[in-house]
């Protein structure tokens, strides 16, 4: 039996995710558009110091999680038992175990909200 448990907020990093950007570059390239700011660099190199602020985080964590989760289904084929968040992890998990397409929010959004987004699946 496998879990998958999503971290929250403070779990960023700069450099965080930097296989699955490359794994995955129409999704970073996606994320960006929906963003409206290069995603990849904030998360890669972080030349602003924006990725300690709530606004650029959540987005940057919600992608990347999501993206792992992709990748490491990908590679194992594995389906979790149980799947868990912290705080902003939540959204992860719940995106995890939905098959409801899911983009990142818009930079005023301060959360991941895949009831109402219209985009394709992460």
């Amino acid at each position: 039996m496998k879990a998958v448990v999503f971290p929250g907020q403070g779990a960023q990093r700069r450099g965080m995710g930097r296989e699955l950007f490359d794994a995955y570059p129409e999704l970073a390239e996606e994320a960006s558009e929906v963003l409206g700011y290069s995603l990849r660099t904030l998360c890669l190199d972080d030349p602003h110091r924006q990725l300690g602020r709530t606004e650029y985080t959540q987005p940057a964590l919600f992608v990347v999680g999501a993206r792992a989760h992709r990748q490491w289904r990908e590679r194992t084929g594995d389906e979790p038992a149980f799947l868990a968040g912290h705080s902003l992890g939540e959204y992860c998990a719940r995106h995890a175990g939905s098959t409801a397409p899911c983009t990142p929010p818009a930079p005023s959004t301060s959360r991941p909200d895949c009831a109402s987004s219209s985009g394709a699946a992460l």
